[in-house]
């Protein structure tokens, strides 16, 4: 996905198919794979983290991002988080300066 998608994903605001996701204490939350889940068994979506519910850019630290890209592939991979357990990645993207994630989960 590219900054202008992910623009105006954010302009669109949250919905049945887009999610925005910020991070505490740079970790990813529970919540992150309960969203995949609920995607996942219905329309797909898209999920942009470190996006606050308002469509605040907030951005994540640069320097965590190849750890938390690691920890969600563990977690989202592992049947006792995801069940059936599923293959994707998130991606970095660049919002005016920010870096964001983004994953995009297809219908099952």
């Amino acid at each position: 996905m590219i900054s202008d998608k992910a623009k105006e994903l954010i302009a669109g605001g949250e919905g049945q198919t887009v999610e925005f996701k910020s991070i505490s204490g740079g970790q990813l939350g529970d919540s992150l794979f309960e969203t995949i889940s609920a995607f996942s068994n219905r329309y797909g979506g898209h999920i942009l983290i470190g996006v606050a519910d308002d469509g605040s850019v907030l951005g994540i630290n640069p320097n965590a991002s190849e750890d938390l890209r690691r920890n969600f592939s563990k977690r989202v991979s592992n049947p006792e988080v995801m069940l059936p357990p599923v293959c994707l990645g998130l991606k970095e993207i660049d919002i005016d300066g920010k870096l964001i994630l983004s994953l995009y989960v297809p219908p099952h």
